[in-house]
């Protein structure tokens, strides 16, 4: 199955509000603050950094543990990293970072996210704690529309709210290593906290958790890159997917996340949205037969059927 031509156009790939503020603020210098997580939230660095990059933007990058222990200068720009994190389902630290941020007297943003849609979990966790900000600018961003709307309703003046787009969507194929396309259908399905109700896999592609499958950044991109087809519920595989131009799905998470990002930035560069993860009826009868069900469900079986099919993982 041969891949459709990669997106390029600047109007979709780019993170224009975001670029505009790193223009704004490049003669000063930054640190950008890295949440941690697993190798999708990489493409979110690595697009923000390129980003900077374009923008002559003089930065230092930290971990979230080296950023809360470390004090910064009032000139330096702190730019906390996008993602996900604003929930009660993960770590917290991206509103750990948020409640030390508040305190620097410079600038401060806070790269494009999701925000949690409970609106007195909002008002606790980022309406009260930047209340009373120190900061000299204090800019947040999300990716999505439905984040900004519930976001906007909590927030005090003086708080900038931005809409923009997920950072790693400033990649583009060249960014990435080159993979030639063995073919297979790739079900990348998680099963952690953001899981939906757990379904059949599908049989006949390559299937797994990506965050289980491959640990470091080269890996995952190969996993992904090697496919002929894309389907799966992590919003950053299907990110990858669009960049690398293949045929991608993207279906649901455990809240809007996935939808919310797709109808702002993913439906206009061709990923398509399925309500459920598709199934062939084969693979729903194989399910049902026990022994059947065992052997191809058994991870080194799995892990066999993959290395047949040239993937190292």
């Amino acid at each position: 199955m041969e891949k459709a031509p990669p997106t390029t156009d600047s109007a979709i790939t780019n993170s224009a509000e975001l670029a505009n503020l790193f223009g704004q603020y490049a003669d000063r210098k930054f640190v950008f603050v890295r949440p941690g997580g697993n190798a999708g939230d990489y493409l979110i660095y690595r697009g923000a950094e390129k980003l900077a990059e374009s923008a002559r933007v003089t930065y230092s990058t930290v971990t979230h543990e080296e950023f809360i222990g470390s004090a910064y200068e009032e000139e330096t720009v702190l730019y906390l990293h996008g993602g996900g994190g604003y929930n009660p389902i993960w770590s917290g630290k991206p509103m750990e970072a948020l409640a030390k941020v508040v305190k620097h007297r410079g600038v401060v943003i806070q790269g494009p996210q999701t925000f949690w849609y409970d609106l007195d979990f909002l008002t606790e966790r980022v309406g009260g704690v930047v209340e009373n900000a120190k900061c000299e600018r204090l800019v947040l961003m999300t990716r999505e529309k439905v984040s900004h709307d519930f976001v906007e309703q909590v927030l005090p003046s003086g708080v900038e709210l931005v809409l923009d787009h997920d950072t790693a969507l400033n990649l583009v194929a060249e960014d990435l290593p080159h993979l030639p396309s063995l073919g297979y259908v790739f079900h990348g399905i998680r099963v952690d906290k953001e899981a939906t109700t757990l379904q059949t896999p599908e049989y006949s592609a390559v299937w797994g958790d990506p965050a289980q499958l491959a640990q470091e950044f080269d890996e995952w991109v190969a996993l992904h890159g090697s496919a002929g087809k894309i389907v799966t519920n992590r919003l950053h595989s299907a990110i990858l997917g669009s960049i690398l131009g293949i045929p991608t799905t993207l279906c649901p998470n455990s809240y809007f996340k996935n939808r919310a990002v797709w109808e702002h930035s993913l439906q206009q560069r061709g990923v398509a949205w399925a309500d459920e993860i598709p199934i062939s009826p084969v693979s729903k009868a194989m399910h049902k037969v026990s022994p059947v069900r065992w052997l191809l469900s058994n991870p080194i079986v799995q892990k066999r059927l993959r290395r047949h099919l040239g993937l190292n993982l």
